[in-house]
C-alpha cells in the first residue's frame, strides 16, 4: 500500500515538474514573442513618426516658402499702392509721423486682379528696396531708428488719456533718473524736483488743462520747457539723454520717457493737429519783439529758417558732410531768433567747437513735424522755441568755418513719414 502511494507521489511530482517547466518555457516564449512584437511595433511607430515628421517639415517648408512669396507679392503690390493711399497716410497715428514708420492700410486683391503682374512688381520692388536699404544703412553698422527700442515701445504704447497716467510717467522717469549711473543728479532731491515740475506746469496751464484729455499734451510741453534745475540740469536735458541712450545704460528710464514723448509729440506733429504749425518763421518783415515779449510770434531773423546754438566735439565733425541725410535721436530745439541761438553757442566748453546750426524749410510745403512751443513755455516765450520731435530727418546743405565758430546749414525734411527709417543717427545735435 505504501509503495503504491509513494509511486503515485513520485508520478505527481514528475508531472508537476514537467508542467512547471512547460509553463516556464511557455512564459519565456511568450515574453520573447511579446518583445519581438514590441520591437516591430516600436520600429513601425518610429518609422511612421519619421515619415509624418518629414512630411510635416516638407509641408512647413512649402507653407513657409508660400508665405514668403506671398509677402513679397504683397510688398510689391503695396509699393505701387502707396501713391493711391496718400489720403490715408495723413490720418495715421502719432508715431508714424513723429518717428517715421508707416503702416499703409492693406488692400485685398484677388489673384485674377493681380496675376503675374504682382509677382513681377514684387521682384522689382524687392530689388529696389534692397538697393535703397543698402544706400541708407550706415556703413559703420551704427544705430538707426529702425532698430531702436524707442520705436518698439512707441508703437506698443497707447496715448495717455488721463492726467494721472502722465503724472505717473513723469514721476517714474524722475525716479529712474535718480538711479541712473551717469546722469549725476542727487537722488534724495528727485521727489522735490518732480513736485516743482508738477506745480509749475499746473500753475501755468491751470487745473482745467489736465482735466481735458485733448489738452494733456500741453501739460507735457510745459514740463519740457521748464527751467527748474536738479543737480544743475533741466528736465529737457535729462529726457534727451534717455532718448539718446535708448535704454542701453538705464532701461528703466526709456519706457516713461516714451510716454512723455508721445504726449509732447501730439503738439509737434501735424498728423495730430488740424492745421500746420501754430506759428511760422516769417522773417524780419514781421513785427519785432518789444520789451522782451513777442508782439508777433511769427517774427524771425530769417524767413523759413530757424537757428540752434551749441558745441560740437571734434570727433563728430566729420559726420556732417554736405549731402548727408540723417536722423537725430533726441528732441531738437531751435529758435526763430538767431541771437538766442548765439547765446547758447557762447556757452560752448573750451574743448569743443562752437557751432551755429541754421535749419531751412521748404517755403511752400513747410514741415509736418515741428511746432512753435513758445506760447506754452513755463518760463518765457523769449526763446521763441520751434521744436522737432526725436528721430527727425535733416540733410546737410553747407558748412562754413570762421575763426570763432562753425556754421552748419541743414534742410529739414518736409515729412518724417516719407523718409527711410534706416538713415544713420547723428552722433551729436
Amino acid at each position: 500500500m505504501w509503495d503504491s502511494v509513494k509511486a503515485i507521489s513520485n508520478t505527481l511530482a514528475s508531472s508537476v515538474e514537467q508542467v512547471g517547466g512547460a509553463v516556464l518555457d511557455g512564459g519565456a516564449a511568450v515574453t520573447e514573442t511579446m518583445a519581438a512584437v514590441g520591437e516591430q511595433v516600436g520600429g513601425a511607430v518610429l518609422d511612421v513618426g519619421e515619415q509624418v515628421g518629414g512630411a510635416v517639415l516638407d509641408i512647413g517648408e512649402q507653407v513657409g516658402g508660400a508665405v514668403l512669396d506671398g509677402g513679397a507679392a504683397i510688398a510689391g503690390t503695396s509699393s505701387w499702392l502707396v501713391d493711391e493711399a496718400t489720403d490715408h497716410l495723413d490720418k495715421m497715428a502719432l508715431g508714424h509721423r513723429c518717428g517715421g514708420t508707416s503702416n499703409v492700410p492693406s488692400a485685398t486683391l484677388s489673384a485674377q486682379q493681380t496675376g503675374s503682374a504682382v509677382a513681377t512688381a514684387a521682384v522689382a520692388t524687392a530689388a529696389a528696396a534692397t538697393a535703397a536699404a543698402a544706400a541708407a544703412t550706415p556703413s559703420d553698422g551704427g544705430r538707426s531708428f529702425a532698430a531702436s527700442r524707442y520705436k518698439t515701445l512707441y508703437e506698443e504704447m497707447p496715448r495717455v488719456t488721463y492726467a494721472y497716467e502722465l503724472q505717473r510717467a513723469l514721476h517714474s522717469f524722475v525716479r529712474a533718473c535718480a538711479s541712473h549711473p551717469t546722469m549725476r543728479v542727487p537722488a534724495p532731491e528727485g521727489d522735490a524736483f518732480f513736485g516743482r515740475l508738477l506745480n509749475e506746469a499746473l500753475a501755468a496751464g491751470g487745473v482745467a488743462e489736465i482735466l481735458d484729455e485733448a489738452a494733456l499734451s500741453r501739460f507735457a510741453v510745459r514740463v519740457w520747457t521748464s527751467q527748474q534745475l536738479w543737480g544743475g540740469r533741466e528736465f529737457c536735458s535729462l529726457l534727451n539723454q534717455a532718448i539718446r541712450e535708448d535704454g542701453t545704460r538705464a532701461p528703466a528710464t526709456l519706457r516713461p520717457a516714451v510716454i512723455l514723448c508721445r504726449a509732447i509729440n501730439d503738439v509737434l506733429c501735424c498728423g495730430n493737429r488740424k492745421s500746420g504749425a501754430s506759428e511760422w518763421p516769417s522773417g524780419p518783415g514781421a513785427l519785432p519783439p518789444l520789451l522782451g515779449q513777442w508782439v508777433s510770434a511769427s517774427w524771425s531773423s530769417e524767413a523759413d529758417a530757424t537757428f540752434r546754438g551749441g558745441a560740437l566735439p571734434a570727433e563728430h565733425e566729420p559726420f556732417f558732410t554736405v549731402g548727408r541725410r540723417f536722423r537725430t535721436c533726441m528732441f531738437v530745439a531751435t529758435s526763430f531768433d538767431e541771437a538766442v541761438a548765439r547765446q547758447f553757442m557762447a556757452r560752448a566748453p573750451a574743448d569743443m567747437q562752437p557751432v551755429l546750426w541754421r535749419v531751412r524749410f521748404d517755403p511752400v510745403r513747410r514741415c509736418k513735424h515741428v511746432n512753435y512751443v513758445g506760447a506754452l513755455s513755463t518760463a518765457s516765450s523769449r526763446e521763441a522755441e520751434f521744436l522737432f520731435p526725436p528721430y527727425s530727418v535733416f540733410s546737410v546743405l553747407r558748412l562754413e568755418r570762421s575763426q570763432r565758430h562753425l556754421m552748419v546749414e541743414l534742410q529739414a525734411a518736409v515729412d518724417n513719414l516719407h523718409e527711410p527709417i534706416e538713415l544713420p543717427l547723428a552722433p551729436w545735435s
